[in-house]
């Protein structure tokens, strides 16, 4: 029975929503600026085809959002990017098969499992290590960590969440606690959100999370932002997670300011600038998760995986 529940073959579903669909379609600059952004993304990738240790798979997730057709085997200059990735995983395995490191075992390793799921890989039979179990590990362990910062514990519950895993109670008892203290920003709130919300079927009558989602909305800047771009896409893809119409107008001003946001040009243009961006056209397009057609569809197949998740949607 030892760590049954995170040994469970994941059951995803699809995303059907289609007032979703359809409001990220609706804004006319948003295709523009998505396009925009990928092709920004992969350009700033570096010699080895990446982005540089532990920003792999945040990128991976942001091209994979953008466009569910994008990454898969008939294009090998988008696609080597995903191999990067999984080099990345896999030399830090052959140093600390656990990956007990802080460099792994604070939330990072929850966001490559996210990346594994995304591009149709089993996080639970990666190249023979279950991930997933090293995960599980991670909460188990790390417990003094997370208890100081809920927006690492927050993304190691939301890699179990996506891969089929089953969250305890006692898990999202250690997450809310102390959510009235005041140094929690909109960031870690968000975050905390959508870790709650993840693979519920009845977030409408949870207290907790409509809470949430009213102290996120309440902090709406009148251009529409939470902050800078990175705090205004957590928000965004915080509220789009609990699919509450009551948020209708509150995302569509973030939507639009963060359209008109990412096409700007950065000054510094920078390796960090690079990660905030994926982290935006990930948060920004994460309510739609899709089966691609042809390759995909048989790379999905292939590894036991005939559907894409819906990741963070109920």
């Amino acid at each position: 029975m030892e760590n049954e529940l995170f040994r469970m073959k994941p059951n995803y579903r699809l995303c059907t929503d289609e007032r979703i669909i359809v409001k990220m379609k609706s804004f006319v600059g948003l295709q523009c600026s998505k396009s925009e952004g990928t092709k920004w993304l992969l350009n700033k990738r570096n010699p080895d085809w990446g982005w540089g240790t532990r920003g792999e798979a945040q990128s991976i997730i942001a091209l994979h959002l953008t466009n569910d057709r994008l990454l898969n085997k008939s294009d090998p200059y988008v696609y080597i990017s995903v191999k990067e990735m999984n080099i990345d995983l896999l030399k830090a395995l052959s140093h600390d098969t656990e990956l007990a490191s802080s460099e792994w075992g604070h939330g990072v390793l929850g966001i490559y499992v996210t990346a594994l799921i995304a591009t149709c890989q089993d996080p639970h039979d990666f190249y023979g290590f279950d991930l997933l179990d090293k995960l599980q590990f991670h909460v188990e362990n790390f417990t003094d960590y997370y208890k100081s910062n809920k927006f690492a514990y927050s993304w190691a519950l939301i890699g179990i969440c996506v891969a089929g895993g089953q969250i305890e109670d006692r898990y999202k008892d250690h997450l809310v606690t102390q959510f009235g203290n005041t140094s929690f920003n909109i960031d870690t709130i968000s975050m905390i959100l959508m870790a709650l919300s993840c693979g519920r079927s009845d977030i409408n009558n949870d207290t907790y999370i409509q809470n949430l989602a009213s102290f996120i909305a309440s902090k709406q800047l009148p251009s529409g932002a939470f902050g800078n771009e990175y705090t205004t896409a957590l928000a965004v893809q915080a509220l789009l997670s609990i699919n509450d119409s009551r948020m209708t107008t509150v995302v569509d001003k973030a939507l639009f300011n963060l359209t008109t946001t990412l096409v700007k040009e950065d000054p510094d243009d920078n390796l960090n600038t690079t990660h905030n961006r994926a982290n935006i056209e990930y948060r920004r397009t994460s309510s739609k998760l899709e089966v691609g057609p042809g390759a995909q569809e048989e790379e999905a197949s292939h590894v036991g995986y005939p559907h894409r998740p819906s990741m963070f949607m109920h």
